[in-house]
């Protein structure tokens, strides 16, 4: 009987342990905070003790049906590509690294919050990530020389989300004629006396088939406006605008969106 019973409660426990325990779909799922276009910048501690600091942009994605992220990181002088997986049986994330400078690293990558993270490339160093609600990422890397009692730090970035390349524009002014990895081809059409509600583009050129009076609104509420000619052509950077059509004449033009990345600008 009381070999049963001990066979009962392993078995219990064992279900129990199956119950709490996530398949690679949902422990990604939790990484979805992660997921979008950074940019940003930040500060390394050189050999020669002082802080250099660099530009970057952080390309996250969900790869292989959602059970891989990759992560890109375009810094000044350098590149970075992780990629982060679920290991079923470990029940642990994985984080793999590499960088354009040579070799990187493979070690656990653990959730220790809400929207936070840590990892250890070695036991004498440590990266942790901190994302705010409002999509500001804190990422911050230390260093001990005594077994982790106290910690310096050596690496300080902060990068904040990007507006979604593929966001939804205004309808029905906007068509989609093409789009790839690397840029959206748009058409654009405003009537005379129609006006779009605040949205989002990435960089672009923007080719007017007719050109027309148009007053535009900035997300601070400023107001100016613009003539723009047939057979203009301009060259703009990442904004976010509404626009009305204030002459008697009809806005037609193309708008070549350019996607960040490798494809994109």
């Amino acid at each position: 009987m009381k070999q049963l019973i001990l066979v009962l409660l392993a078995a219990l426990a064992a279900t129990a342990a199956g119950a709490d325990s996530l398949t690679r779909e949902q422990a990604m799922a939790r990484l979805d905070f992660l997921v979008g276009d950074w940019s940003g910048g930040g500060w390394i501690l050189g050999r020669d003790g002082q802080r250099h600091e660099f530009e970057t942009r952080e390309i996250i994605r969900r790869k292989l049906r959602g059970t891989t992220l990759l992560v890109e990181g375009l810094h000044t002088d350098f590149e970075a590509l992780a990629i982060v997986t679920w290991d079923e049986a470990a029940q642990q994330y994985r984080w793999r690294s590499y960088t354009s400078r040579g070799p990187g690293v493979e070690t656990e990558l653990r959730l220790v919050g809400e929207r936070q993270l840590e990892w250890q490339p070695n036991p004498r160093m440590r990266y942790r990530i901190s994302i705010s609600e409002d999509g500001v990422w804190q990422e911050t890397g230390e260093a001990t020389r005594d077994d982790g009692t106290t910690w310096t730090q050596f690496f300080g970035m902060t990068v904040r989300r990007e507006p979604s390349v593929a966001a939804a524009l205004p309808q029905p002014f906007y068509s989609v004629l093409h789009e790839s990895d690397a840029v959206r081809i748009v058409e654009h059409r405003l009537g005379p006396g129609e006006s779009e509600p605040m949205h989002y583009h990435p960089p672009m050129f923007v080719y007017f088939i007719e050109g027309a009076d148009l007053r535009i609104t900035g997300p601070d509420g400023t107001s100016f406006d613009e003539t723009v000619t047939k057979g203009s052509v301009l060259d703009l950077g990442a904004m976010q605008h509404a626009i009305e059509n204030t002459g008697d004449t009809p806005l037609h033009s193309i708008l070549v969106e350019f996607k960040p990345g490798p494809g994109g600008r």
